[in-house]
């Protein structure tokens, strides 16, 4: 083997739970994709993972390694509850599989893992690996490269957060879609341009709360369309992810609504679905991203407090309507009233179309993988001479 040959393995720590949610896991399904297109062998390693994202993975070819969900409990910080114990602890259970899976590249995506854990689990090795980190909190790293694709990042939040030689990768540009949105892209504004100039309205809309949604806000926004004044002709959409717990009182009141609803669970061919709609209502969380690469007008709630930011970005930008904080007490109905029936009128959801094309076209995860590659100077990602 040259000394500029590439070496092969990389692991992905990585949980998905109700509480975590699917956004995390998915997105680094698609870099574990993309990685395993130019050669790359990826392995997940998971505290907590959702028994159908286990069948995913494993019907993607990536191998899972599940950590005890055992160690001291975590402290004080903002996300120590989705780990259930240390930073250190974890990376110590990690480093106990160093040997066996021997990763040149460790891909980390988890709010509870940051700083402290990477540097336990450099201490931990003779050779440390490089280290790829996902944030979307302008957290503080030790880390070679770190990935935060929300609207408005740049480099510059990172200045003092990584070290000097770390690559910084911002924006929705590098937003990890899998290969059916960028395929999409073009059919998809096609249609939304000609529905434009043909003065069309609003015809379907699509819920879509992620893949775990505890709290049913699918449910709220259901109950506030099925009460709202919508012409006949609007026919509602529903997607449910396989974390989802509500699926049979979902069901019932979809009956009941007094007009047209499909529910679609577990969707596998998204970005077909997503284009057929012209408008969708859905989490600020990553699928936003997919909303915007398909020229799909939005209006986004926000489920939690990381979603704020991007969510704020959007609006801003003219790339999505602002649904406000979701809190189940409020009425659903003025809700929809205020921010649904503004966007029946023809043409009025166009300006937020063109904003959205804007934002990304699909094809983040070739440009994060472009990254990984450049980094071949990294002393693992080479032979020795």
């Amino acid at each position: 083997m040259s000394g500029h040959q590439r070496c092969r393995a990389v692991a992905i720590r990585v949980d998905a739970s109700p509480v975590i949610g699917l956004g995390h896991v998915m997105r680094c399904l698609t870099l574990a994709n993309a990685l395993t297109d130019q050669g790359f062998e990826c392995v997940f390693v998971a505290r907590f993972m959702i028994e159908d994202v286990k069948k995913k993975l494993a019907e993607a070819g990536h191998p899972l390694v599940m950590l005890p969900e055992d160690g001291p409990p975590p402290g004080p910080t903002p996300y120590g509850t989705w780990l259930g114990t240390t930073e250190e602890h974890d990376a110590e259970a990690l480093g106990g599989h160093m040997k066996t899976l021997q990763p040149q590249i460790i891909v980390v995506d988890h709010y509870a893992l940051g700083i402290a854990w990477e540097r336990a689990l450099r201490s931990s090795t003779g050779q440390p690996p490089l280290i790829l980190a996902f944030d979307d909190l302008s957290r503080s790293h030790d880390c070679d490269i770190v990935l935060d694709a929300t609207l408005g990042k740049s480099a510059n939040d990172y200045a003092h957060l990584v070290p000097a030689q770390c690559r910084v990768l911002t924006g929705p540009s590098h937003a990890l879609l899998r290969p059916d949105f960028a395929a999409e892209r073009r059919a998809s504004l096609q249609r939304r341009d000609d529905a434009f100039a043909a003065g069309a309205g609003i015809q379907t809309i699509l819920i879509f709360m992620g893949g775990a949604d505890s709290a049913d806000c699918t449910g709220w926004v259901l109950s506030g369309l099925c009460e709202l004044q919508l012409p006949p002709e609007v026919d509602l959409h529903v997607v449910t992810g396989p974390a989802y717990p509500h699926q049979d009182a979902l069901r019932q009141f979809a009956g009941q609504c007094g007009r047209s609803v499909t529910l679609h669970h577990n969707v596998s061919d998204m970005a077909a679905l997503l284009s057929r709609m012209d408008l969708v209502i859905g989490a600020a969380g990553s699928s936003s991203w997919e909303r915007c690469c398909l020229g799909v007008p939005a209006i986004n709630l926000i489920l939690a407090e990381n979603q704020k930011e991007a969510a704020q970005a959007l609006s801003l930008s003219g790339a999505s309507v602002d649904g406000g904080a979701y809190e189940p007490q409020n009425d659903p109905h003025r809700w929809a009233e205020t921010k649904v029936g503004p966007l029946l009128k023809p043409a009025a959801t166009h300006p937020i179309s063109l904003a959205a094309r804007e934002v990304t076209d699909g094809n983040g995860a070739a440009r994060v993988v472009d990254a990984v590659l450049a980094n071949v100077s990294h002393p693992l990602l080479e032979d020795a001479p």
